[in-house]
């Protein structure tokens, strides 16, 4: 059997997004905290209107409502919406807490775990709607920039080299949507070249492509055009819960600031670059952003905080809330499945038992 080397290499690497999590959260905490005092968070989150926290909170529930709509057609209609937000409520909780994005994972184990043999549909609508991210922020941020763009102070060597990165990325993700199936051959080529350790990495490619051949639900242009409308509901919410809970501050930013703003840590949310909760990643970009746009550097650090504190807060209540009735759904399944229903014909009669 070669099943040990492949869960010794899982559990390695696991190890190490923890300690690389660990780590970085530590060396930028460290370096924030020369700037603010942990007192100055407590107060800012003190001066926060009751109206700013119930905008932030409804964008943010909203945003899980687009995200259960996306999978929902992604799935092809196999899990329904309610439970789908169930599921998004405790993925999310998972995602942002475990270091690295760790928790993407647990998106596909839930979703097998409601609906037996979807592993690899949820590998690759998991997939599929971080490519859509990627997209759709880069494209917000793209044309937010060339429309508003005198709004936004930016010397035009950086605007260009901002507008040739993002129309790359856009390209690059486009590429690999459309041209998946040759990406992975080629990597399967590159394996055998290189001589690399087939037991667990060409598993892993193998595993990958199977999931793309799932892929194919997206070709139609009704679930292609609701999942992109979806996933800028989602981006959009965001913006709202990001300048909801600055502007509650008494910060002066403007909407189209926010939007550009935002690109740093919407990426950060997306890559598998994330802290300890997301501490120290989401302060540094969210501080960086802030303090481009003019804002004092230690009010610029302390609102950071205040908008993670904030996020936090709303996915543990959303989590702790989804549990319960996690477990109703897990019951319910579980019955269908021991007890499937079957079809009846136009001639027969249902027999109740």
């Amino acid at each position: 059997m070669n099943f040990k080397k492949p869960a010794y290499g899982i559990k390695k690497n696991a190890n190490n997004k923890i300690l690389i999590g660990l780590i970085l959260t530590v060396i930028i905490l460290y370096y924030l905290f020369k700037f603010i005092k942990l007192n100055d968070i407590f107060l800012a989150m003190s001066q926060l209107t009751l109206k700013g926290i119930l905008i932030s909170f409804v964008a943010y529930i909203i945003s899980y409502i687009f995200r259960s709509i996306r999978f929902y057609y992604m799935l092809r209609k196999e899990v329904r919406i309610k439970e789908l937000f169930v599921i998004m409520c405790i993925y999310n909780f998972f995602n942002n807490i475990l270091p690295a994005r760790a928790g993407e994972v647990s998106y596909v184990y839930l979703i097998n775990k409601q609906k037996k043999g979807t592993i690899s549909k949820g590998i690759s609508t998991l997939v599929i709607s971080r490519v859509l991210d990627i997209i759709v922020i880069l494209m917000l941020f793209g044309l937010t920039l060339i429309i508003f763009k005198e709004s936004v102070k930016i010397s035009i060597t950086l605007y260009m080299i901002v507008l040739i990165v993002t129309s790359l990325a856009i390209t690059s993700s486009l590429l690999f949507f459309y041209y998946r199936k040759h990406i992975f051959r080629l990597f399967d080529t590159l394996i055998v070249l290189m001589r690399l350790d087939k037991t667990f990495i060409k598993s892993v490619i193998e595993k990958g492509a199977e999931s793309m051949e799932d892929f194919g639900i997206i070709k139609s242009k009704r679930i292609m055009l609701i999942s992109v409308l979806s996933t800028m509901g989602i981006v959009v919410s965001q913006y709202i819960f990001y300048y909801s809970i600055i502007t509650s501050l008494g910060l002066k930013i403007s909407f189209i600031q926010v939007v550009i703003g935002s690109i740093g840590i919407l990426m950060i949310s997306i890559l598998p670059i994330q802290g300890i909760a997301g501490f120290g990643t989401y302060e540094g970009a969210w501080g960086i952003s802030l303090y481009y746009f003019g804002i004092n550097k230690e009010v610029a650090i302390t609102t950071s905080f205040v908008m993670h504190i904030m996020q936090l807060v709303y996915l543990i209540f959303l989590a702790i809330v989804a549990f319960p009735y996690y477990k109703i759904l897990m019951k319910n399944s579980l019955k269908d499945r021991e007890n499937p229903k079957l079809p009846v014909g136009k001639n027969q009669k249902q027999i109740n038992i």
